[in-house]
């Protein structure tokens, strides 16, 4: 086996690193993001999805204030559909 040969399979493994480390990262920022938006009254599933796909997002959510009065809810489709007049 060549130099080449070995440094390509170097990369790859070590590009298969990085996406598997990226992933656990952002499950764990995703499920940490729900225990803080938990905690802080905010959206858990806005805040667990936007985490998951912008791991630092955690950061923000971090230092930000805990919300006063009810968690805000996403609104049900049926809901949506009722207040559109469409159906």
């Amino acid at each position: 086996m060549t130099d080449a040969e070995r440094d390509g399979d170097g990369r790859k493994v070590l590009a298969m690193q990085w996406i598997a480390y990226w992933g656990l990262t952002a499950i764990a920022a995703s499920l940490l993001a729900v225990v803080i938006a938990g905690a802080k009254n905010r959206d858990i599933s806005y805040w667990a999805g936007w985490s998951f796909l912008v791991p630092p997002l955690v950061l923000l959510l971090l230092v930000m204030p805990k919300r006063q009065g009810p968690r805000p809810r996403q609104p049900r489709l049926d809901e949506i559909d009722r207040d559109s007049g469409m159906y």
